[in-house]
């Protein structure tokens, strides 16, 4: 049977297959590519290749499932992204290797660092604590703790911060050491709190 007769509508649905179809059969270079395949309403991906001239052959791998799981993930990160966006104190995400990975708009709002101002822990702490023996004493809390706490483990730790205009201010950081080796460290201003 001609492909529009084992599927029908394949042609007024999916005509973009038609000319790789065509493409691969005149050439005989091979094409892989994913389709949402409307006729049959499902997600393929599709290996296409020729054995002889005019004539070319199309496996089929049904993805819907994968696809289906790749809109999840998707939308929880766009989730994840809107709470962490609008989140009323600072965040600051910190790999494994020490990089920051990702500072949110309350974190800046509350020291004036954007990300590019802190690429990593080390440049962090040198411009937050510019007192040598401060930094020095936030340093060794920090290793120790990171030595000490487990996965999902908070250790809430209060610190005097200089932010990048050159103010103080008294900040209650809560770390949580993630699965992944990454730090999560939330931010809380408690300055007019501590003044009380």
């Amino acid at each position: 049977k001609r492909v529009t007769e084992a599927i029908p509508h394949t042609k007024e649905l999916n005509p973009e297959l038609f000319e790789i179809y065509g493409r691969t059969a005149l050439t005989g270079n091979s094409e892989i590519f994913e389709v949402y395949f409307k006729p049959l309403s499902k997600w393929f991906s599709i290996s296409v290749f020729s054995m002889r001239k005019e004539y070319f052959v199309a496996v089929f791998v049904d993805i819907t499932e994968r696809k289906r799981f790749e809109a999840q993930i998707v939308h929880e990160h766009n989730r994840i992204q809107t709470l962490l966006e609008n989140a009323p104190f600072g965040i600051m995400l910190i790999n494994k290797d020490g990089s920051i990975a990702y500072v949110n708009p309350k974190f800046t709002e509350l020291f004036g660092y954007i990300q590019s101002d802190i690429p990593d822990g080390r440049t962090w702490l040198k411009n937050a604590y510019p007192d040598t023996e401060y930094r020095h004493t936030v340093i060794s809390i920090w290793m120790k703790d990171i030595e000490e706490v487990k996965v999902g483990q908070k250790r809430p730790r209060i610190f005097t911060v200089t932010g990048k205009n050159g103010n103080e201010k008294i900040i209650n950081f809560i770390p949580v050491k993630l699965e992944t080796g990454e730090h999560l460290i939330s931010c809380e201003d408690i300055t007019e709190q501590k003044r009380i």
